[in-house]
């Protein structure tokens, strides 16, 4: 049940990504949970908040679009749900441990030692 929850909540909120309006009472609504309800269910299920839950979904897209070299951090930012870039930038670092040019430069000099 609670795996069921969580996989439709994710698939809601993958759907809402790029909307940096979509919320917890979006989410609630579309997932026809209350607010307390669905908050009790993801904290059960996987021991996260909504807020988190979007928040993370969004930087796993973020690092997903940061291994394509023809996307800008601010594009990317926009593209993920984020309405300022310097916040991003914050949250990116927050949740990663590294700022989104950093994670993209590692990933590229990875990729180019593997192809060595």
């Amino acid at each position: 049940m609670e795996n069921e929850v969580l996989h439709r909540v994710k698939s809601i909120i993958n759907a809402h990504l790029d909307d940096d309006q979509f919320s917890v009472d979006d989410l609630s609504r579309e997932a026809a949970i209350s607010k307390p309800q669905l908050y009790r269910k993801l904290m059960a299920g996987c021991g996260q908040s909504a807020n988190h839950i979007i928040r993370d979904l969004r930087i796993e897209k973020a690092k997903d679009l940061l291994k394509e070299q023809n996307k800008t951090v601010v594009d990317i930012a926009f593209s993920t749900g984020f309405s300022d870039p310097d916040y991003f930038r914050k949250v990116f670092k927050k949740v990663t441990g590294v700022r989104p040019m950093e994670f993209q430069s590692n990933f590229l000099n990875s990729r180019r030692q593997a192809g060595n």
